[in-house]
């Protein structure tokens, strides 16, 4: 993940820009610009153009294994993608049949 801040941002601290980059897991790269904003794209727009292109041409070309993990996530994703397309045009029927308001299906949903 790309981090870009400027140190005058009156929003955000470099302590902040920091922290994300402990937190991230992969790779993760800072941009701290100095006479810069809250808006580096607007305040230092070719800089961090510079920075965002070199970021994704490292991306490019590192080995990945991308259909692998697209699959993985689908697979994982698959109980609740059921859950939310299927399930709850039922729940005027399921509701009626077991005896429970809609509240209670979308919590038992909820769980799923």
């Amino acid at each position: 993940m790309p981090g870009d801040q400027g140190h005058g941002d009156e929003y955000g601290t470099m302590a902040q820009l920091d922290g994300s980059k402990r937190r991230a897991s992969g790779l993760c790269e800072l941009l701290k610009l100095t006479d810069c904003g809250h808006a580096p794209f607007r305040d230092q727009p070719e800089k961090t153009l510079s920075a965002v292109s070199a970021f994704l041409d490292r991306l490019k070309s590192m080995r990945r294994n991308d259909p692998l993990v697209i699959s993985l996530v689908a697979s994982a994703t698959r109980p609740a993608t059921f859950m939310q397309l299927v399930l709850p045009p039922l729940f005027p029927l399921m509701r009626e049949e077991l005896g429970v308001t809609y509240a209670t299906l979308g919590h038992g949903g909820g769980v799923f």
